[in-house]
């Protein structure tokens, strides 16, 4: 077979591979979000907004809604296992972008051993800790990263053209690159860092400072058209909804009135000092929760981290002995530059905004092409490169553990939600206050019924005023609804009283009716509500 075959065959098999994997390795995906608002959020968009529904997902439901309806849609129709196969195709299209881009950047190694290497360092990129708890999952980190990469390839497929060939070629390709990763961006807000890595590392590139500035100028122009195709329709709604087109984000900017002037942004994760920025990605090796809430093992990228300052001592190294030869070149120098430079951006972005491992994906993807391309900045010939190379890569793929987002068996859909029967949904009101994520549950009930978040953390059931929360306080004293239920798990049961309380109501703990759902072990309560004592009128 000859090598063209092999690689077309690899580009072809791979994410059919990769989502064989997300059915046969996996469970079926239960995790908080998809619970939360993944589900509910293509749900309301379909059914023209539920205008009668408060905060179902608490500030969640804000979120852009479009990167959800092909699961959604999905799920409504298709068995749960082929939904599976088909979340782990789209997710294993990485595979193929890995391959092609670690082809590029590997010039100095003769055809065969070179393909052989791609697909070494692809295959070690998609088995990170981080990326595969996320196969056959609804976090859409490896489907947004598609964008990333293939902005990626683009630039250094096209080095020579945005460098050196003519202006009317080289613009279109950088708003192109920028277009890629900001269609990213729009679907999935946190991915605006590696539109600074894209559109920044292009400053860095080549040529005159003029044409370096306009590359970039370009990209960034890109980046905006590609968040405009597909979050710039969900920004204008919240701005005509709420006066903040990022709502409830940067809320210290738009000064939105429903919510007090804060960022909203979750910063549980961020470094506290100056060691914990330098040290965190060997932090979080030792302890992943400092990056997120389940743990898993990722090594490339600390790996890859620890050799950046030795590459860089390597350089001052020879620049100031000038009669030591600089290495032989294993790799694409300048197109492994530009690599080099986004991640460097994009991580010191994400370090700054986030610090969430899950959105640092994309660079855990690239590790291992980072980890070769920092080795050949070493001295020495390819041998001991190759050899590095292979314990590194080693190590990353036996070392890794995939996070574990909560996995059920497999049903015979994503999600099944068992109703109890109602005596009257038009009359019919459902309170939440449980804080369990819990809007999943909405599209299995009439649609008649209307329901309320009281336990939100958005912004916060106390005090009423703040203006959204006194709206809800309005919603209450207005709804026409006669037939009021809390939806609760029974290890909330003290919760549920609290939250209740706060607004003069309290519930009867028995009889209450069932709701089961295969995202869930156990069923939930639906409690029928009334006034607290002292409360009645």
């Amino acid at each position: 077979m000859t090598l063209h075959r092999i690689s077309l065959l690899f580009c072809l098999a791979s994410p059919v591979f990769y989502g064989l994997a997300a059915i046969l390795l996996f469970g079926q995906d239960a995790n908080w979000d998809l619970r939360n608002y993944h589900y509910y959020n293509a749900f309301a968009f379909l059914e023209g907004g539920r205008p009668g529904d408060l905060l179902a997902a608490n500030k969640a439901s804000f979120y852009n809604p479009l990167v959800d309806l092909p699961f959604y849609l999905a799920d409504r129709i298709l068995p749960a296992r082929l939904t599976g196969f088909l979340l782990g195709l789209v997710q294993g299209l990485n595979l193929p972008l890995l391959f092609l881009l670690a082809r590029r950047l590997l010039p100095g190694l003769a055809p065969w051993p070179r393909t052989l290497w791609a697909m070494g360092l692809a295959l070690a990129g998609m088995t990170g800790g981080g990326v595969l708890g996320e196969i056959g999952a609804v976090f859409y980190d490896n489907i947004v990263s598609l964008g990333f990469l293939g902005a990626l390839l683009l630039v250094v497929a096209q080095r020579r053209t945005l460098t050196e060939g003519p202006w009317q070629s080289a613009l279109p390709l950088a708003a192109l690159s920028g277009l890629m990763v900001g269609l990213a961006f729009g679907l999935k807000q946190p991915w605006v860092v590696y539109c600074v890595g894209i559109c920044f590392a292009l400053l860095f590139l080549g040529g005159s400072l003029q044409r370096r500035f306009l590359l970039s100028f370009c990209c960034g122009l890109g980046v905006l058209a590609g968040f405009a195709l597909f979050g710039g329709g969900w920004a204008l709604h919240l701005a005509e909804l709420t006066g903040n087109p990022l709502f409830p984000y940067f809320n210290n900017i738009f000064q939105a009135a429903w919510a007090p002037a804060n960022e909203f942004r979750d910063t549980t994760f961020l470094p506290r000092d100056a060691l914990d920025y330098l040290l965190r990605p060997f932090q979080i090796l030792l302890n992943p929760l400092l990056g997120g809430e389940a743990a898993f093992r990722a090594p490339a990228l600390p790996i890859a981290y620890a050799l950046l300052p030795l590459a860089g001592l390597s350089l001052l190294w020879r620049r100031k002995a000038r009669t030591i030869p600089a290495p032989q070149a294993l790799t694409d120098r300048d197109g492994g530059l530009y690599l080099i430079l986004v991640a460097l951006l994009a991580y010191a972005a994400w370090l700054k905004l986030f610090a969430i491992y899950r959105y640092a994906i994309g660079i855990e993807m690239i590790s291992p092409l980072l980890i070769v391309l920092l080795l050949d900045r070493l001295g020495g010939g390819h041998a001991w490169k190759l050899i590095a190379l292979a314990g590194a890569l080693a190590v990353s793929i036996l070392y890794a553990k995939p996070a574990d987002w909560v996995r059920t068996p497999w049903t015979s859909r994503y999600v099944e939600v068992a109703p109890p029967a109602l005596e009257a949904p038009e009359r019919t009101a459902i309170f939440f206050a449980s804080g369990e994520p819990t809007s999943y549950l909405i599209p299995f009930f009439p649609k008649e019924v209307r329901w309320l978040r009281l336990d939100s953390g958005f912004p916060g059931p106390r005090p009423p005023s703040q203006p959204f929360n006194a709206h809800r306080l309005d919603i209450l004293k207005h709804l026409d609804r006669d037939l009021r239920f809390v939806l609760i798990l029974p290890k909330d049961r003290d919760f549920a009283q609290t939250i209740l309380a706060l607004y003069g109501l309290d519930y009867d703990p028995t009889p209450c009716k069932t709701v089961t759902s295969n995202l869930m072990p156990s069923p939930y309560a639906l409690c029928a509500v009334r006034p607290a004592k002292g409360q009645e009128h």
